[in-house]
C-alpha cells in the first residue's frame, strides 16, 4: 500500500516538473520576442524568468532615461533630506515601487 502511494506521489511530482519545464520554455520564447530582450538578458545573473518579472514590475523601460532613474524608482538610491545649512543628509526613500524593488527576488526556484 505504501509503495503504491509513494509511486503515485512520485509520478505527480515528475509530471509537475515536466509542466514547469514547458512553462519556462514558453516564457523564454515569448520574452525573446520583446524588443529589449537582448539588453536585459546581457546583465549578469538575469535569465528569462527574472527578465520577465522585471518587465512586469517596471512596465515600459523606455520611461526610464538612465539606469539611475530605474534604481530610484525601485527605491535603491538614497534621497537627500537637506534643510537650510544641513547638506548631504541621505536617508532611505519612503515612496518607491515595491513590485519593482522585489522583482529580482519574486521567483526563486531551484533547478
Amino acid at each position: 500500500m505504501t509503495a503504491s502511494i509513494v509511486a503515485e506521489l512520485a509520478g505527480t511530482v515528475l509530471s509537475q516538473h515536466e509542466r514547469l519545464k514547458v512553462l519556462d520554455q514558453q516564457i523564454q520564447d515569448t520574452f525573446a520576442q520583446h524588443p529589449q530582450a537582448e539588453v536585459i538578458e546581457s546583465m549578469p545573473g538575469f535569465g528569462p524568468v527574472l527578465c520577465v518579472s522585471l518587465l512586469v514590475a517596471a512596465g515600459n523601460l523606455a520611461a526610464f532615461p538612465t539606469a539611475g532613474h530605474l534604481a530610484a524608482a525601485a527605491g535603491l538610491v538614497p534621497v537627500p533630506n537637506d534643510s537650510g545649512r544641513r547638506i548631504g543628509n541621505l536617508h532611505k526613500p519612503r515612496r518607491y515601487s515595491r513590485p519593482l524593488r522585489h522583482a529580482p527576488t519574486s521567483r526563486r526556484r531551484p533547478r
